[in-house]
């Protein structure tokens, strides 16, 4: 048999290796990007939202979830001139606000707000809505700060957090 022919022969042999090597190389990559785009459409997105309408079903500081995925709680801070406080009973008496007409919701760790939710934090609930209450609500959310974490509901390391005044 000539050289050139056991060279070509060689060739021959080894292209489907060297091909299926590469389509492997694709298919991974591939995989890779999907799984990053599948974590990403599920992505949890909160925001912190101030209602001083009456058209809306409270008045004072909410939370919604405006992504696509479920966001599971880490934690919430609740901070009253820089003082952390771990409850908000704690927190209105920092504030000096002991009304029975404010409502107020903690997340706590492992509460989850599914997508497209939005519910109060800190509030005055449309049928007790006053002119005086509701300026003495917009007082005290002068001086309240707020930080929530949490994460998607892929269990990955990505952590997010939003603020209260954003800073």
């Amino acid at each position: 048999m000539p050289e050139k022919y056991k060279r070509t022969k060689l060739i021959f042999n080894a292209l489907p290796i060297i091909i299926s090597i590469i389509a492997i190389g694709i298919s991974s990559w591939t995989l890779i990007v999907i799984r990053k785009h599948n974590i990403l459409s599920v992505r949890p997105y909160l925001t912190l939202k101030e209602s001083y309408s009456r058209s809306d079903s409270y008045y004072g500081l909410g939370v919604s979830n405006d992504g696509l995925g479920p966001a599971r709680i880490q934690k919430m801070s609740i901070l009253v001139d820089g003082k952390e406080f771990e409850t908000w009973e704690e927190a209105i008496g920092g504030l000096n606000m002991h009304f029975p007409w404010i409502t107020y919701v903690l997340l706590e760790k492992g509460d989850t707000i599914k997508p497209g939710k939005e519910f109060p934090l800190f509030f005055i609930s449309n049928d007790n809505i006053m002119p005086r209450r509701a300026n003495k609500l917009e007082e005290a959310l002068k001086s309240l700060s707020l930080c929530i974490e949490y994460k998607s509901m892929y269990e990955n390391d990505e952590n997010f957090s939003i603020h209260y005044p954003k800073i």
